[in-house]
């Protein structure tokens, strides 16, 4: 009992001795970024339009095989072709037609194993990439 008896006395000690003092620091006010990372820490900096901006890393196109309009969210389904390889993306609503070349980025999308779209009366898709960025080529 006395050994933690002692570690919580220096410790009061040393959290008390960093709260007083009157360094120069101390004395400033702080400035905006410093108010905003001392009250939030864990929130990052960067605003929706800073990462809308970012350069894309891992950015594709296909040709547009086959398109579905989903009823419900506003999503297009497109069937695509690569490489002599045939896929199917899910991204935000996009006015699109058979032959189009569409170009999506694979930063943040997630990929799903049979998948059940109740948007398209349930039709199934054994792999689909939901893409959260895709245009079409112009």
């Amino acid at each position: 009992m006395r050994p933690m008896a002692i570690g919580l006395i220096c410790l009061l000690l040393s959290v008390l001795a960093s709260c007083g003092g009157s360094s120069e620091s101390a004395k400033k006010a702080p400035t905006p970024s410093q108010q905003s990372t001392a009250t939030a820490p864990s929130i990052p900096q960067a605003t929706i339009a800073d990462t809308a901006s970012a350069p894309k890393t891992h950015v594709h196109e296909g040709k547009v095989v086959k398109a579905l309009q989903a009823l419900g969210p506003n999503t297009t389904y497109l069937e695509l072709e690569s490489n002599n390889k045939r896929f199917w993306i899910a991204a935000s609503k996009l006015d699109t037609k058979v032959g189009d070349t569409v170009q999506y980025s694979t930063d943040n999308a997630v990929k799903m194993r049979d998948f059940t779209s109740t948007a398209l009366g349930g039709r199934k898709f054994d792999e689909i990439l939901f893409i959260p960025d895709a245009k079409v080529k112009k």
